[in-house]
């Protein structure tokens, strides 16, 4: 994957394409301590028939820490900045975990930009996500004593056997986190500012994706998706954890690719 940089404010942004750009646009977003390593088999996997994009979002990847501040609060014009300095119109933006949010916000914010969304192992930043918020407060201050103490250890190791189920997927993602810094946390600030309540349908066609072995919390808010999205569609993959495309990497790919064929232009 060949990479180009984004000066964003002085920071230098990090992604990838194929500049294959007579095709429809997918843009990847990863989960909170990866980075676009995470999606080299979907590189692959989608160059062909598709204009790819993945970013290495504040903190993370190639892009790293900074010391202009730059972190999550200005993500989505990040984005925008990227497919405005590609001269790309529209894009399907897939994320997953902490990405998926990101994509539902950048949705949000540009929705003449956004095809479709993919969320994989998120939830609604729209609509009742009050509870999995307040768990996951939980599980940071879970996390604080690993964090701080042995960052390199005890933390990674919560980190992996959480984001993936299988050995495959865990060694995947440990790779895909292998550039993130005990720093990257300060960029991660401005998340909550994804959360804004709306009541009525998303306009964009959703696919939402989760692993058999995901968390009870991440399951009951696909039942949200279900209930309250009438352009969502609910796939369970047999097999997979959080991070659906590292634990299932063939499953994933079929499953985009045949609901993007159904919400492409190809």
């Amino acid at each position: 994957m060949k990479s180009y940089i984004l000066n964003y404010k002085e920071v230098p942004i990090t992604y990838y394409t194929n500049q294959n750009k007579d095709k429809e646009t997918l843009l990847f977003l990863h989960a909170a301590f990866s980075s676009s390593k995470a999606f080299e088999e979907q590189f692959e996997y989608f160059k062909d028939n598709y204009n790819i994009i993945l970013i290495d979002m504040p903190g993370h990847g190639e892009t790293g820490p900074n010391k202009k501040r730059i972190n999550f609060k200005s993500i989505e014009d990040i984005i925008h900045q990227i497919l405005k300095q590609e001269n790309v119109s529209s894009v399907h933006i897939i994320g997953v975990s902490l990405g998926s949010l990101v994509a539902q916000s950048f949705a949000y914010k540009y929705p003449d930009k956004v095809s479709s969304v993919v969320v994989i192992g998120g939830y609604s930043i729209h609509k009742d996500y009050q509870k999995v918020l307040k768990e996951q407060k939980k599980e940071q201050r879970r996390w604080m004593p690993a964090m701080l103490f042995s960052f390199n250890n005890k933390f990674k190791k919560n980190v992996v056997t959480q984001a993936a189920y299988t050995q495959e997927g865990i060694d995947k993602f440990l790779q895909s986190m292998s550039d993130f810094k005990f720093s990257t946390f300060m960029t991660m600030d401005g998340a909550n500012s994804f959360f804004v309540d709306v009541q009525t349908p998303v306009r964009y066609p959703t696919l939402v994706m989760y692993g058999e072995h995901e968390n009870e919390i991440a399951l009951e808010a696909g039942k949200t998706f279900e209930a309250k999205e009438p352009n969502a569609e609910v796939v369970y993959v047999e097999g997979a954890g959080h991070c659906i495309n590292l634990d299932q990497n063939d499953k994933f790919n079929i499953i985009l690719g045949d609901w993007l064929k159904k919400h492409s232009e190809i």
